[in-house]
């Protein structure tokens, strides 16, 4: 019995010897791999970049494949040269800076131009933002100076007197709006008109002409748009008086006037006396003119000139003629002329038939 479990215990060992051994059963070590390292990457923007003279210009840099975003920041290269150098570039922050161009007027070579969007003075400044991780890895940009172009709208229009027009302005660089459009306005070569600085409406004075309408890029106020020209036309406004002639005398009734406007829906007038001095009294208000009682010795007429202007356009006006007679003078007329017809008549006969 002892025999036989022992026998029974050899062979179990040596099947699990074996089985161990099996040729299927292979061996898989650990197998090690390589770590691959991201390449670093940097860019600019806005890239390509343009900016007006005298303006500011930020730029940023974009660092890809590590951590550390730190840039160092250089000018590189001008095409142009100025008295004021290439403008400066300051850094703001870890990856950011500030570009300023300099001042057209340090330009030490200046092309015949005219300003206000026609163009012609350009600065190419080539800018180098370098990776502090790896300083070998370095993007540039180009950053055009230039002048803005201010469009004013609209270009050429007619406005009558005394009517309004509504100018407005467009502010661009290289094509693009940029962020600042305030401009302001003025008027130049004429005098038939007044315009808002700051809103750009126009009022047409009561004087025909011509006149340019500016505006200038608060951004940089060298620059700067026209409308030329601004033709200011004569409103039609008429005006009339009645009566255009009348003679008083003197003592008598005061007479009343009526101013009739044409060509604008307001009536209304000023009254005055054209003359430097007058005789009798005259109501500006209602346009009514009193005789006097008498005049001084030596005079026994007068003529005087009653006017009315309009409100709504005060280049136009009517005046009325008055001729003042004495009424002395007067009397002597009508007895004079009494006692000449006297001969001519005679003595009125007795009619026929009657005693």
């Amino acid at each position: 019995m002892h025999t036989k479990i022992l026998s029974f215990f050899i062979l179990l060992v040596a099947a699990l010897m074996i089985a161990s051994c099996g040729g299927d059963n292979t061996y898989s070590p650990t197998t090690v791999g390589t770590t691959t390292t991201a390449p670093i990457t940097l860019t600019i923007s806005p890239n390509p970049a343009a900016i007006w003279w005298t303006g500011t210009l930020n730029l940023s840099a974009t660092v890809t494949g590590t951590s550390n975003n730190n840039v160092t920041w250089k000018i590189l290269s001008t095409s142009g040269e100025t008295e004021g150098g290439t403008g400066s570039l300051t850094s703001t922050g870890a990856n950011t800076a500030s570009y300023t161009s300099p001042s057209v007027d340090s330009l030490k070579t200046k092309p015949p131009k005219t300003r206000g969007g026609t163009g012609g003075d350009e600065l190419f400044v080539t800018v180098q933002a370098q990776s502090q991780a790896n300083p070998s890895i370095t993007a540039t940009d180009t950053i055009t100076v230039t002048d803005l172009v201010v469009t004013v709208t609209p270009s050429a229009p007619t406005v009558v007197e005394g009517k309004t027009q509504q100018f407005s302005a467009t502010v661009t660089l290289l094509g693009q709006k940029i962020a600042n459009q305030t401009v302001s306005w003025i008027t130049d070569g004429g005098s038939p008109g007044t315009i808002n600085s700051t809103t750009g409406l126009f009022t047409a004075a009561y004087k025909p002409g011509e006149t340019n309408i500016i505006a200038f890029a608060s951004a940089y106020s060298a620059d700067q748009g026209t409308a030329e020209p601004n033709t200011v036309a004569p409103s039609g406004i008429t005006v009339t008086i009645n009566p255009s002639t009348v003679t008083l005398f003197t003592d008598g009734p005061t007479q009343s006037f009526t101013a009739t406007v044409n060509g604008v829906p307001s009536q209304a007038v000023t009254w005055s006396i054209a003359d430097s001095s007058y005789y009798g009294t005259f109501d500006s208000t209602t346009g009514a003119y009193t005789p006097p009682s008498s005049f001084p010795n030596g005079v026994s007429q007068a003529v005087q000139h009653v006017e009315a202007t309009s409100v709504a356009d005060p280049t136009k006006y009517a005046i009325a003629t008055v001729t003042i007679d004495s009424d002395n003078e007067e009397d002597l007329k009508k007895k004079s002329l009494a006692t000449s017809l006297a001969p001519v008549i005679g003595p009125v006969p007795p009619t026929p038939g009657k005693k």
